[in-house]
């Protein structure tokens, strides 16, 4: 009972399947989204609660369809009408609306808005750290979202060493060593 979104439900892939956390884009509410192996969808934000199903790797759900995909530790909802792209991560907020465990204040000159290019894509992408240590990535329409604690950015199972480089940043990712530079 209470299942909507109309089609049958086909069981999702291991990476799809659990309780995921994201913020939602109009209210910064935190969503909670839990797929189950059976292919039933439940959605939570701001004491509501959805129902849909999945099938094929779309999420259907209140008349509206999601294709989803993988991203490091999550899923990616990417609405079917309009393009909106929602980070799904397996990590709750806990921190005031932001993922990635805890955080502390950065030092100034690692604090405020910065620039780069993706150099696969080209595509501009904002990195603002905040003085609380939140911190929000956003490209092309998605943003997410993570803290930064002891020089170090957690964002979507991902963390970056932070450091100056003149009147910027420089991110060392930990895992791969891949180097950013950021500009303000």
């Amino acid at each position: 009972g209470g299942w909507t979104g109309g089609g049958g439900t086909s069981r999702p892939p291991s990476w799809a399947v659990g309780t995921f956390y994201a913020p939602d884009p109009a209210s910064g509410q935190q969503i909670t989204l839990v797929i189950s192996d059976n292919g039933r969808v439940t959605s939570s934000a701001g004491g509501s609660m959805s129902y849909g199903n999945y099938y094929n790797d779309v999420i259907t759900m209140d008349g509206v369809s999601v294709r989803v995909t993988k991203i490091n530790n999550g899923v990616r909802g990417t609405r079917m009408d309009n393009g909106m792209v929602v980070n799904y991560s397996k990590n709750s907020w806990g921190n005031g609306g932001w993922n990635g465990g805890g955080s502390s204040n950065p030092p100034n000159w690692a604090r405020g808005t910065f620039y780069t290019t993706d150099p696969a894509t080209g595509d501009r992408i904002t990195l603002v750290i905040n003085n609380n240590g939140q911190v929000t990535s956003s490209s092309r329409g998605s943003t997410s979202y993570g803290t930064y604690q002891n020089d170090v950015i957690s964002m979507e199972g991902v963390s970056v060493r932070v450091y100056r480089q003149g009147n910027g940043i420089r991110t060392v990712r930990e895992d791969t060593g891949q180097t950013v530079v950021y500009g303000r």
